[in-house]
């Protein structure tokens, strides 16, 4: 997130607007009402313990899971009044839950990515095999492109998951623990990528993540969730140097 004063040369409205939304499960809220806008172009990582919501809000953010109240803008239209189709091409999303067939190959997964896009005969374009092929690229995966899911160790798939959202070609991308299952040196490469699909394409990056020490060096911003709801933490940040 920005501060106010450096956001008149920002678009109308922010990428994504939260107002007073209440996030739970079964009429039972996790935090208190949360206010917040995020900018294009900024990685921002949730953190918390376990528990907090953390996944609860991403669902939320995409329309996966309804609000106990207020309101989600994507660049100031209401999430509530968006169809499926206007949302995925809105915001990509990775979660941890696996929903895949372990069957699939690496380039059958990330090719679901241009669905959202793709007419009723589903046929791919060329432009969708260079979406498709330029993310394999980028996430180091020319050589697994016809590995089956059940094949790759848990990082691999990771990074298969990473790769759709990436060839899914959305203003924002959300990540559910990204780098929960990569070794370090993995870690930083993908938080590279990602910090660069912000910086460079302005996109806006939100994850969650348990990896502190190594998601500060590459967050714009780092926001806490809890019981009292989102809040920037600088003290986090203090407590790693």
């Amino acid at each position: 997130m920005k501060p106010a004063t450096e956001r008149s040369a920002c678009p109308p409205f922010p990428a994504l607007r939260v107002r007073n939304l209440v996030i739970g499960h079964s009429g039972k809220s996790l935090s208190a009402a949360i206010n917040c806008d995020f900018e294009a172009g900024d990685v921002v990582a949730v953190v918390g313990r376990n528990g907090a919501g953390k996944s609860t809000l991403l669902r939320t953010l995409c329309g996966l899971q309804k609000p106990l109240a207020g309101e989600v803008l994507w660049e100031g239209k209401p999430l509530a009044s968006m169809g499926r189709k206007a949302i995925a091409r809105q915001v990509s999303v990775t979660l941890t839950v696996r929903t895949m067939s372990p069957m699939l190959t690496v380039d059958d997964v990330v090719a679901t990515a241009r669905i959202p896009y793709t007419t009723l005969s589903g046929q791919l374009t060329d432009d969708d095999q260079k979406q498709i092929s330029a993310a394999i690229s980028l996430c180091g995966l020319e050589q697994m492109r016809r590995r089956r899911l059940s094949t790759l160790s848990d990082g691999e798939r990771q990074r298969v998951m990473i790769a759709k959202a990436i060839a899914q070609n959305t203003p924002a991308i959300l990540l559910d623990e990204p780098t929960a299952f990569l070794d370090y040196v993995a870690v930083d490469e993908i938080l590279g990528l990602l910090r660069q699909l912000a910086h460079e394409r302005g996109k806006l990056i939100l994850l969650t993540s348990h990896q502190l020490a190594s998601v500060h060096q590459y967050a714009d911003s780092m926001l806490e969730l809890s019981a009292m709801g989102l809040q920037e933490t600088d003290a986090l940040f203090a407590s790693m140097v």
